[in-house]
């Protein structure tokens, strides 16, 4: 039986595909992307926690879903960090869009979906 780490790591990364790749106008929480983040569909709900943080000039700055910086002091918002998990997963950031009863992908959409899943699955 592999550790307990390997598993969260497995299920964490699977949420993170499930939510980016959900079409924004069906889930909210897809809809709380941060708007840099590339999804087929632009659609976002206004939040003001990004705008909390903007307001205080002289403090500590939440890092972005694309930082690279290694600061411990620093951490993302909740969904910045799902969008920084998938960056690892979609090669060039093509996210697709998940295949449901609800929206029509393209083959390709679907295809790429699968692999992702079936590509974290593996490598853990």
């Amino acid at each position: 039986m592999a550790p307990i780490d390997l598993y969260i790591e497995q299920m964490k990364t699977m949420t993170a595909i499930r939510l980016v790749t959900v079409v924004p106008n069906n889930n909210v929480a897809t809809a709380m992307l941060p708007s840099t983040f590339p999804t087929n569909d632009d659609f976002r709900v206004e939040m003001n926690r990004r705008l909390a943080f903007d307001m205080n000039k002289g403090g500590m700055r939440p890092k972005t879903w694309s930082s690279t910086a290694t600061t411990t002091q620093q951490s993302r918002l909740p969904m910045d960090e799902v969008a920084a998990t998938v960056v690892a997963v979609f090669p060039n950031l093509k996210v697709p869009t998940k295949p449901s009863k609800l929206t029509q992908v393209t083959p390709e959409d679907a295809e790429a979906y699968m692999k992702a899943k079936e590509g974290v699955r593996k490598t853990i």
